[in-house]
């Protein structure tokens, strides 16, 4: 999985349970910003252009949780780059009222990997918080 200058996420749509999944920036953060890959369980995801407006503000509460998790200062310092939840690796997701899976990145060329451990037949939808409308998307948990 990429992050790219679009902002937006190029890679796979299917995982396989026990596949190292690696998130790598290759944007630049005097471009476009820093960058969240967090996942979120689909009903907590934004719908609406307002939606995607109040959680790039941190106003919609599942994205909210994203930035406590993260120990987000209100002068916007993460003072946590990666949060985990639920078993070790990939396989927990953000709600309104729980935390997930998540990292931040700030940097080109960063990279975080971690082992799929979400059951098969889960979907994990992803998003970044700062840029909801664009960098979005869903990953289906196959047998391995």
């Amino acid at each position: 999985m990429v992050l790219t200058q679009g902002p937006q996420f190029e890679g796979a749509q299917n995982v396989l349970v026990g596949q190292e999944l690696k998130i790598v920036n290759r944007t630049r953060v005097q471009d476009i910003g820093p960058h969240f890959f967090s996942f979120f369980t689909e009903g907590a995801l934004p719908v609406t252009a307002r939606d995607n407006r109040k959680c790039a503000e941190i106003e919609l509460p599942a994205c909210e949780q994203v930035a406590r998790a993260h120990n987000v200062s209100r002068t916007f310092n993460v003072r946590r780059r990666n949060v985990e939840r639920g078993s070790s690796g990939w396989d927990a997701s953000f709600s309104s009222d729980e935390q997930g899976d998540s990292w931040f990145t700030d940097e080109k060329g960063e990279s975080e990997t971690r082992t799929v451990t979400a059951d098969p037949g889960q979907t994990l939808y992803y998003l970044c918080v700062i840029h909801p409308q664009t960098m979005r998307g869903s990953l289906k948990v196959k047998s391995g």
